[in-house]
């Protein structure tokens, strides 16, 4: 009983933090190939109504795109030890990866916006911050910055209308414009 509650709870967690879509939208993105990712280990797994796909992928936390056609990820391949964002474009006759600059040496934990138009990663420098990249411009902005050195904030994720980022601190719950101005706050505790 604990294991599928467990289990239940993380595929709702990821279905809802990486702009999973409800059956009402279906029309709006009538035709993309992919519905859900999950991540196991080095693969990613793509899933459709039509079947799923093993794509063997270095790295973790595997996001889709709204639309299904991009695949989002952190890549664990570098030499370094460094983590960085990967984005693959899922076409049917190759899929192409690309790194976009991120503006960090070591990020991990892409999510889509609902819109797709950005990207909210965790970054660190000083601390462990929540980054946005503009997917149109290429150009990656810090939303929340650490308030102490060390200290970090954690687990974005969106709200509907891709305005605003939710993220905590193990201590607060913040919700966070684009323009990084703290909206409204939680204390958790």
């Amino acid at each position: 009983m604990t294991i599928r509650y467990y289990c239940a709870v993380v595929v709702l967690f990821v279905l809802t933090g990486c702009g999973w879509r409800t059956t009402a939208d279906e029309d709006t993105v009538a035709g993309k190939p992919y519905d859900y990712c999950y991540a196991v280990g080095d693969s990613v797994f793509l899933c459709s109504a039509t079947g799923e796909k093993r794509i063997p992928v270095p790295g973790t936390e595997a996001c889709l795109s709204p639309a299904g056609t991009s695949l989002a990820y952190t890549d664990t391949t570098r030499t370094d030890g460094q983590r960085r964002i990967a984005i693959m474009q899922l076409r049917a006759d190759t899929m192409l990866i690309n790194y976009p600059d991120t503006g960090c040496r070591n990020c991990f934990g892409p999510v889509w916006s609902p819109d797709g138009k950005y990207l909210a990663y965790s970054a660190y420098k000083d601390g462990w911050n929540i980054k946005c990249l503009d997917i149109a411009t290429g150009r990656p902005a810090v939303i929340a910055q650490a308030a102490n050195a060390g200290m970090g904030i954690y687990s974005p994720t969106w709200t509907a209308d891709s305005r605003k980022i939710v993220a905590q601190d193990m201590d607060v719950i913040y919700i966070i414009g684009l323009d990084g101005q703290v909206k409204r706050s939680f204390a958790i505790r």
